[in-house]
Parts: structure tokens; C-alpha cells; sequence
């Protein structure tokens, strides 16, 4: 069947294509390959984290990370089947949507692994300007993991009523669904940003050396750019800018040109990301409360020995103490350093008793 000129409806693949320009088609090819650079970047990051993240006995921070950095692709993917497919395109941003919710949870945790645990972060951030008690910190929690629920949803609503032919994008009527979704959704986003900005102000202090100051803007950026930029190409719409022309409409015709632009955003942060994401985590993200335990336990009279996968430390009732941190940093440093230069890292080598690197 053929589409009435410019049709609020979504016109199926064939006819998109058979529609558009050879440059905008030239656009579209451009777009694919960015993506497939983008899909790289990940397999390097990915390959990264699994062979340099050394997380001690919890993996969970090797986990959360390959989450994070496969926000990327994701995004880059299903905008580029939401400009392939146009009618797939709120299916492509509710798989975008639910994604992004659970990274958004992640990092969060990433932060509480990061600090050694809720108690010890909290601990630490004592001295900030705000005051992060328990009760306060729950609810900053919750301000992050509300969108986690809430986003998918309105997601899904906006497709069953899409499906009904009740919901078309950028529609400013006030008996039509969209603003009032578009409201709820602004209002999410903005509540999870706060909460986050919060949690982060409070603890980047004591985590510069996990990068987390920028892992956390390319993080908002990419909430930025999924769910305030669509307001702007919606106004855009509103203007008929791009104009009409056959069967695409100006809503079909921006929502083309902002996923386009979302796969170049994703690349650019993907970039970002290999730098903040290629560093070898250091050697006291679980040293202080180790030591704590160990001089405690000095301090009482008593021994402890702790395996932590490269030695043991001992505590004795003497007050000695038999602590590896010092060979750890050094090991650290020179993974850094060999990392840089291309080289393989010490940390992916057999470490003997006396403390030499052998094969």
C-alpha cells in the first residue's frame, strides 16, 4: 500500500530508503561504519578490563565495568537499526532506555565497591560539605534507581499507544499522551541526574585514582544526550525543520537525523572512555581495610594472615608487620608504564616468593 505524503506514521524500511537522497543515503552508510568502530572500541575496552582488572577475590567490579563500557555499543546499535528500521524506533529506544537504567545502577555500586562498602564510604565522605549519613544516602539511592522502573515503562507505555496509533512523537496537543510521558520522563532524568551528581560530589575526592570524576561525566553525557537532546529535535519538528518531503514526514525525518548523530555522539564518548577505562586498577582499593584489620589485630596482641591472591600479609603480637603494599605499588607503576608503552604488564605475570617477575 503507499503513504499519504508526509504521514505522521513511520513508513517501513523499503520506502524510507526509496525516499531519502543519495547523500542522506551517503549519511546513513557513514553512520554504519562509525557504529562498526564503535562495536571495535568496545572489543578493545572489553579485552581490557577481563585481562588487567585485578579485583582481588570480588569480581563484581570487573563486571559492573564491562557493563559501563558497553553502554556504548548498545546505544550506537539500536540507533543505527532505528534509523535502518524507522518503525522500530521506540522498540530501539526502549532497549536504550532499559540499558542505560541498569548502568545507572552499576555505577552507583561501582561507587560503594570503589569506597570498600556502604559503612566505609560513608566513613570517608564524613568531612564533605553534605552531610551523607545512612538515611540520606538511601535516598540519593533511590533518586538513581527510580528511573531504573520508571524510564522502561514510560517506554513501554509510549509503544502500546503507538501501536493504538494514540502516541506520535512531538505531538503538543493536550489530549494527546506525549507531553505528559515527555514530562515524566524530563522529570526522571533530571531526579536520577541530582542524586547521582550528589553521590559523586561526595565521594571523587577519595576515588581519584579509580578516574571517577570522568567516568561519571561520560556517563551523564550519555543520559544527556538520550533524553534531553530528542526535546530539541522535537522542537525542531514542531517547525517542520527539516521540511517535509514525500512521504517523510518532519517528525520521521528528525527522528532519522538524531539517531545518526547519537551513533557520532556514542563514538566520541567511546573514545573518552578507552582512556578513563584502560588503567589498571590500584593496588588499595581493598588495601585500607585490610591494614585496618591487620593493625588492629597487631594492636591486641593477636596474629591474622590474609590471602588476597599475590601473597599473604601477618599481623604479629609484636606489633611487626608484614605488609606486600609496597611491592604491590610498585607492581601498579610499572603495569602503568608498560601498558602506555604497549608493552605486556607485570600484572599478568607469575610473581615469585622473593618478589622477582618471572614467566
Amino acid at each position: 500500500w503507499e503513504m499519504a505524503n508526509c504521514s505522521v506514521i513511520a513508513p517501513t524500511s523499503d520506502i524510507f530508503f526509496a525516499d531519502i537522497s543519495l547523500n542522506e543515503k551517503i549519511g546513513v552508510g557513514v553512520t554504519t561504519a562509525v557504529c562498526v568502530a564503535v562495536l571495535v572500541l568496545f572489543v578493545d575496552k572489553a579485552n581490557f578490563v577481563i585481562r588487567h582488572y585485578e579485583t582481588g577475590d570480588d569480581p563484581e567490579i570487573k563486571i559492573k565495568s564491562l557493563w559501563l563500557v558497553g553502554i556504548y555499543p548498545v546505544f550506537a546499535l539500536a540507533a543505527l537499526l532505528a534509523v535502518y528500521v524507522p518503525r522500530a524506533a521506540l522498540l530501539c529506544d526502549l532497549a536504550s532506555s532499559i540499558y542505560l537504567a541498569v548502568c545507572l545502577f552499576h555505577f552507583t555500586s561501582l561507587i560503594i565497591l570503589y569506597s570498600g562498602g556502604i559503612p566505609e564510604l560513608l566513613r570517608k565522605a564524613h568531612d564533605t560539605g553534605f552531610s551523607l549519613r545512612s538515611p540520606n544516602f538511601r535516598k540519593l539511592r533511590l533518586m538513581v534507581f527510580q528511573t531504573s522502573f520508571l524510564q522502561p515503562f514510560i517506554s513501554f507505555i509510549s509503544i502500546v499507544l503507538w501501536l493504538d496509533e494514540q502516541y506520535v512523537r512531538g505531538q503538543m496537543n493536550p489530549r494527546a499522551p506525549y507531553p505528559y510521558l515527555a514530562i515524566v520522563n524530563g522529570v526522571s532524568t533530571l531526579t536520577a541526574m541530582y542524586g547521582l551528581l550528589i553521590i559523586f560530589r561526595n565521594t571523587r575526592g577519595f576515588l581519584k585514582s579509580q578516574s571517577i570524576s570522568q567516568k561519571f561525566v561520560v556517563l551523564q553525557l550519555v543520559l544527556i544526550f538520550h533524553n534531553l537532546q530528542g526535546f530539541v529535535f522535537v522542537t525542531l519538528a514542531r517547525y517542520d525543520i527539516p521540511a517535509c518531503r514525500g512521504v517523510l514526514s518532519s517528525n520521521v525525518r528528525n527522528a532519522a537525523l538524531q539517531h545518526m548523530i547519537l551513533v557520532g555522539e556514542m563514538f566520541l564518548l567511546s573514545l573518552l572512555a578507552r582512556i578513563f577505562y584502560r588503567r589498571p586498577m590500584p593496588p588499595d582499593l581493598y588495601g585500607p581495610q585490610k591494614e585496618d584489620l591487620n593493625l588492629n589485630s597487631a594492636e591486641n596482641g593477636t596474629a591474622v594472615k590474609e590471602g588476597d591472591g599475590e601473597g599473604h600479609r601477618l599481623a604479629r603480637g609484636d606489633g611487626s608487620i608484614n605488609v606486600d603494599r609496597a611491592d604491590q605499588e610498585d607492581r601498579y607503576r610499572l603495569s602503568s608504564a608498560c601498558i602506555e608503552n604497549g608493552d605486556k604488564p607485570a600484572s599478568s605475570l607469575g610473581a615469585t616468593n622473593n618478589g622477582f617477575v618471572s614467566e
